[in-house]
């Protein structure tokens, strides 16, 4: 009787195992996915990337030069987030970056001013004082350009995406942020375009 108990027993540790074995590892592997375990974010959904290794995170055309490199993909299910910051040897590199993209144009740039939103103006720390980094200080700005914008859904209710690009024409900085979901649709306003000369 005893032995038959224990082989039963067996038994079930065995299915159970079987059962067990494969969720454990697709559990692992979504962990994996979902946490940047190398690099330790408290969030566990944003990815902060800093010098040449941001580099590779950071889509645009970058000439080798750019320096001070900073870059914050995260998000969820919900929505996006984006942060982007680089140096430049001269303005007109950085310039060079952004009209790589062929949007938004120069033209379409305003005069410095500070963002209504603080997710532009405090940056990561807007989500956390853990993710405040010296490399995204768009309120040290004092002289330089700048685009905002949020987009409209197709069907004009409600908006979905913020676009916000500066640069720093004194410290030869670039800035860019992207982020979707929650942002009250802009006001119709035509920009002014930069003073050539500021630059």
């Amino acid at each position: 009787m005893n032995q038959r108990i224990w082989m039963s027993f067996k038994i079930a540790v065995r299915i159970t195992f079987v059962i067990l074995a494969p969720i454990a590892v697709l559990w692992a592997v979504f962990f994996s996915l979902t946490h940047d375990l190398s690099i330790g974010d408290p969030v566990g959904r944003d990815a902060v990337f800093i010098g040449e290794r941001a580099r590779q995170e950071i889509r645009l055309n970058l000439p080798m030069t750019a320096h001070g490199l900073y870059a914050m993909n995260g998000g969820n299910w919900s929505g996006s987030i984006t942060y982007w910051a680089f140096s430049c040897a001269t303005v007109e590199e950085c310039w060079a970056v952004i009209e790589s993209e062929r949007f938004p144009l120069r033209a379409s740039f305003q005069p410095w001013k500070p963002s209504k939103y603080a997710v532009v103006m405090q940056g990561p720390a807007f989500y956390g004082n853990d993710e405040k980094t010296p490399l995204w200080d768009v309120n040290g700005i004092r002289n330089g350009a700048v685009y905002e914008t949020v987009e409209k859904y197709n069907d004009g209710v409600g908006c979905r995406r913020m676009t916000y690009w500066a640069i720093d024409f004194d410290r030869r900085r670039v800035y860019y942020h992207s982020e979707s979901g929650g942002f009250p649709c802009d006001q119709a306003d035509s920009p002014r375009p930069v003073d050539s000369d500021r630059t």
